[in-house]
């Protein structure tokens, strides 16, 4: 991964890490980690990785700025001593973290957001979760509260933009524990879906079956023309 020493002066940033596959570590497939300062480690790019199998999750970011997560493929984690069985997310002070049409599957929580607290700078600021395809996670057993295995468990937020997504056969599609910004919420698709819990309730189904009846709609009337 990209990690900086405590020790360390100096920073990490434009690093691209392409085309790769990462399985059956003992931490993360690839971890991102700015070691208390967010500032340090900035402009990371992980693109068409493929990741699957690891101890604690296939991507994560922890104090890093600027870091995008492209077109990867993550599947097949589950939660241990040391990971709660996420795909992808990221903890501690995320500054402008993208997530962008990444495909996951078989893991307990698709995106996971940690916390944007950060102990050692200022906390978060934005995250946004874009064109993800997140499918077939597995359900905890006697959920009953929003820390909860779903297509993203948002632990937290200072600025959440979560758009174009699409989900199906999740146990929860959006779980907000609680929130400390706003959470933009539109254009989702989701499916089978059991329930979404936490401080903010967004209706899937209901988008979802706007677009069909738009569909609908548009062929009823070219086929009228």
């Amino acid at each position: 991964g990209v990690y900086r020493s405590s020790g360390s002066m100096g920073s990490i940033h434009h690093v691209w890490i392409l085309d790769s596959e990462y399985s059956h570590n003992s931490g993360d497939g690839i971890q991102i980690n700015g070691n208390h300062d967010s500032t340090r480690v900035h402009h990371i790019y992980v693109g068409r990785v493929h990741s699957h199998h690891n101890q604690q999750g296939g991507i994560w970011t922890k104090r890093a700025s600027d870091v995008v997560l492209s077109q990867n493929t993550v599947h097949s984690h589950r939660a241990g001593v040391s990971g709660l069985g996420h795909c992808i997310g990221y903890q501690y002070g995320p500054h402008r973290v993208w997530f962008l049409f990444n495909h996951l599957y078989d893991c307990e929580i698709g995106i996971m957001g940690g916390s944007d607290l950060e102990d050692h700078g200022p906390d978060g600021t934005e995250v946004h979760a874009i064109g993800n395809v997140i499918h077939d996670l597995v359900p905890r057993a006697n959920q009953q509260s929003a820390y909860t295995n779903a297509g993203m468990m948002i632990a937290g937020s200072q600025h959440w933009t979560i758009a174009n997504n699409t989900l199906w056969n999740v146990p929860v599609g959006i779980a907000s524990p609680y929130g400390g910004g706003p959470i933009d919420v539109e254009g989702n698709v989701g499916a089978i879906a059991a329930e979404i819990f936490g401080s903010y309730v967004w209706a899937f189904e209901v988008t979802g079956a706007l677009l069909i009846t738009a569909a609908l709609g548009a062929m009823v009337l070219a086929h009228r023309d």
